[in-house]
């Protein structure tokens, strides 16, 4: 018996013909619904089922499937919109593999009978692809030169199948790179996916520098000690015939033209107006790009062009056909693509550039490339759809029937929240728009969102540079609207910032300060040009020092739903290492521990080291606690959550005793309450109602009586304020949730309809108040409203259930006290 449970769509917007294109997707499930992956199906217009492949991501407390991760291929011509069904099957039939795998402890050897492809530890790449038992190369390997033009060598530390079924295969390898004199250390991730059926293969290569920075004075400019310098980071491949003819576009709407080795392909520059805008400064302070766009070099021929997306096949003279593809080619320059008649090579820190690449501390980039194989009896897959993949589409309805989306409604919302949020995707001020206003290009830069709002100030001719990171989780924001409204450059938005954040704004070191190490940069400082710090903050020449990770800028739940929709491992990676990060920073600093060995209190603080009260740096933790106990259930994050809420609020707090207020010292309270909602909701899915579950609430309701009686819109008291901008007005909307929530767990009539209407004010007022505004468009408020607007109309249509009324006694709040002021109070009474 088959049931049909939902559908996905998938259109084609490019003019592509696609031909067994892979298709993965993250796919939500009702509570208790499936437990075995296998008996989910894919179904096409005809009910034909499909091969496909499930992997589970997250799992209900009963053990049953939240989020899977689903693979098939598809077909669509040009232009061309399908429907798939999702569906389950009682039994599900055993679905035979097409791939042969032998694996001994230092080599694995695949066939999916097209296609041979053998991974030893003793090679840096593939040690030899076989096509129909025809070997195609030589001999392969990757080149990394350091700064000091020594070639340097990769080791192997480990080889692993990290996904086999009977669509796709996925291996990871794991290994570090080292030069002679140890300029250069480096460590890297590959990971290689094969299809069934297909001669095809896709390239992820991680790069990562492992050392921490300097961070000299408290500044995290580019030239820090602890960075690495390449010189050149390509794959080199030697086929076993040498190539004839070349074919190649330079653009993905382009014709195909035909050429003879040798041929280059180099894109220097983002290719837009402003390419040379100071956002590419190196660690002198210099743009050192040399021409716009790229160069084509074909034959005996050179020209130059803007945004290249190149596609490249190579026909030896056995016929063999050896195709390559580098997405986002042009966005993450430097790139190139070089054919000789005895080598193909794939740079992607390319030696033609003019500098050398500077590789942070902690900083790592992940790149992407295809492979393609074929002859005159089967012809090597088409790789145009690479650089426009499709992106399935599913049922709004569907993912809030399921209820694994927290807050998640199909309702599109009201015309004012309409409005500002489409700004996001489309007209003059688009976040597309705002990349091309500092050109927010280039391998370091791509993905990151241009926090415009911070040149309210600005009045130089030369733009100010301003990177946005991560903040206030656009990330979430983005992914939550492409699954609202089903438009892909929400989605677009999402995967770009998803990968720059993991890679660039994540700090990944184990060897600075336990408050740093795994954490999140922040943005660039207020009102203040990045310089040469990147996206690290402090900058010598704007003469700011501090920065460093923070838990005040620590948002994990956009990587945690960017894995559940895409299976990307580096977002899985770093949502868990964010747990551990809280942990972490919060244990008593070494040097210290010989005089007090209580909490550093740094994963709880917000502002002052003193206050560790309702605020979003105690928030942001518990935040990230929780959504890496939903991935791991290890219950060490659950556990080290509830005792950050013990610590920071309590159902009989003395309100007033915390200055709530004084907007520009607490404004951030709405935060913390924001998450203390959030887990008390996953502790009722949990079935968790407990004592924490009952104290968090009581706590919860404690604050919202408070706000009732004394919450005002804050730009209503501009003296309060230093700054009475745009983001103030966003900022109301947080109340609205907070009240929403209170609603939710009150269990008294007439309180649930007064939190209600306060919701509502604080709803309509928000968003009337940020359009009067003329910069209503800028980045943080933007930023803002998609955050914690859409949840306002889930709570409109539930009815709360009724809460257990258990007689607790919780004591009374006790007054936290951090490691270094309790040992700074110690020295003084032994001084006395």
């Amino acid at each position: 018996m088959t049931k049909k449970l939902t559908y996905i769509t998938l259109q084609e917007k490019a003019g592509i013909k696609r031909v067994k294109e892979p298709v993965s997707f993250g796919l939500p499930l009702p509570k208790g619904l499936v437990k075995n992956p296998k008996q989910l199906v894919i179904l096409d217009s005809q009910e034909s089922q499909l091969t496909s492949q499930w992997e589970p991501t997250l799992l209900w407390p009963d053990g049953s499937l939240k989020w899977v991760l689903g693979n098939f291929l598809a077909d669509l011509k040009p232009g061309e919109k399908k429907n798939y069904a999702i569906a389950l099957v009682e039994t599900h039939s055993k679905l035979k593999s097409s791939f042969v795998i032998r694996q001994t402890e230092n080599e694995i050897n695949i066939n999916n009978g097209q296609t041979s492809i053998l991974i030893s530890k003793l090679s840096s790449f593939l040690e030899n692809i076989f096509l129909n038992s025809t070997p195609l190369f030589a001999k392969t390997k990757w080149q990394v030169i350091g700064s000091k033009d020594k070639e340097t060598s990769l080791k192997i530390k480990s080889l692993a199948i990290e996904e086999s079924g009977p669509l796709k295969v996925v291996i990871g390898i794991k290994g570090q790179i080292s030069s002679p004199k140890r300029d250069l250390h480096l460590l890297f991730y590959q990971r290689f996916t094969f299809w069934a059926g297909l001669s095809l293969v896709k390239i992820e290569f991680t790069v990562r520098n492992p050392r921490r920075a300097k961070h000299k004075g408290g500044y995290w400019d580019l030239g820090d000690p602890g960075s690495m310098y390449i010189k050149d980071l390509s794959l080199v491949l030697w086929p076993s015939q040498p190539a004839e003819t070349i074919l190649f576009s330079t653009e993905t709407s382009n014709p195909f033209q035909e050429t003879v080795p040798p041929f280059e392909i180099y894109q220097d520059s983002s290719g837009g107006k402003l390419w040379q805008s100071p956002v590419h400064v190196n660690k002198d302070g210099i743009v050192s790009l040399t021409f716009k766009g790229y160069r084509l070099k074909a034959g005996h021929s050179e020209t130059y062009g803007l945004r290249a997306s190149p596609l490249v096949k190579i026909l030896t003279k056995d016929k063999t056909e050896i195709s390559l593809a580098v997405p986002y080619f042009w966005q993450n320059f430097p790139k190139a693509i070089k054919v000789e008649k005895d080598l193909i090579c794939i740079s992607l820190f390319p030696k033609e550039f003019n500098d050398l690449h500077e590789v942070q501390g902690g900083e790592q980039k992940t790149h992407e490339f295809w492979l393609a194989f074929g002859d005159e009896k089967y012809p090597a897959p088409e790789l145009a759809w690479t650089y426009s993949p499709i992106t399935p589409i599913l049922d709004p309805n569907w993912i809030s029937q399921t209820e694994a989306v927290l807050y998640f409604s199909e309702n599109q919302g009201d015309k004012n929240y309409n409005k500002i949020t489409q700004e996001a995707v489309e007209g003059e001020n688009s976040f597309f728009i705002k990349r091309e206003k500092i050109d927010e290009y280039g391998w370091r830069n791509f993905g990151d969102v241009y926090a415009d709002h911070e040149t309210i100030f600005h009045k130089g001719k030369r733009p100010l540079v301003s990177h946005y990171n991560n903040q206030y989780d656009l990330i979430y924001s983005f992914l939550i609207q492409f699954l609202r409204t089903g438009d892909i450059r929400w989605f677009n938005l999402g995967h770009e910032l998803a990968r720059h954040v993991y890679d660039i704004d994540v700090y990944h070191t184990e060897e600075d300060k336990q408050a740093y190490n795994n954490g999140l940069f922040w943005h660039t400082f207020h009102y203040v040009d990045a310089y040469r710090s990147t996206h690290r903050c402090y900058s010598r020449d704007a003469g700011i020092t501090g920065g460093g990770p923070s838990n005040e800028h620590l948002y994990s739940s956009g990587l945690l739903l960017y894995y559940l929709l895409t299976g990307d491992p580096r977002a899985k990676e770093v949502v868990i290492k964010f747990g551990e990060h809280v942990i972490e920073m919060d244990k008593p600093l070494k040097f210290l521990r010989w005089l007090d060995n209580s909490p550093s209190g740094l994963a709880s603080q917000t502002r002052d080291p003193w206050y560790h009260g309702p605020g979003r740096g105690a928030g942001n933790s518990i935040n990230c606690l929780l959504d890496a106990y939903q991935l791991t259930r290890d219950r060490k994050f659950l556990a080290k959550a509830e005792e950050l809420i013990r610590r920071c609020i309590h159902p009989r707090d003395d309100i007033e005793a915390r200055e709530l207020r004084k907007p520009e010292k607490r404004w951030s309270y709405t935060v913390f309450l924001q998450v203390l909602g959030k887990y008390l909701l996953l502790k009722h899915e949990w079935n968790e109602l407990d004592y924490m579950f009952a104290y968090g609430r009581e706590s919860l309701l404690h604050y919202a009586r408070w706000m009732a009686k004394n919450e005002y819109i804050y730009l209503d008291k501009p003296e309060l304020l230093e700054y009475p901008t745009e983001t103030w007005a966003a900022q109301e909307i947080r109340k609205a949730e907070v009240f929403n929530l209170a609603a939710y767990f009150s269990s008294a009539t007439n309180e649930r309809k007064l939190f209600l209407e306060k919701a509502k004010f604080f709803y309509q007022e928000s968003l009337e108040r940020l359009l009067s505004f003329s910069t209503w468009s800028f980045t943080r408020p933007l930023a803002i409203i998609l955050q914690s607007g859409f949840s306002f109309y889930w709570f409109e249509k539930l009815a709360p259930p009724k809460w257990p009324e258990e007689n607790y006694d919780f004591g009374e709040p006790e007054n936290f006290v951090p490691q270094k002021i309790r040992v700074k109070k110690k020295l003084l009474w032994w001084k006395r």
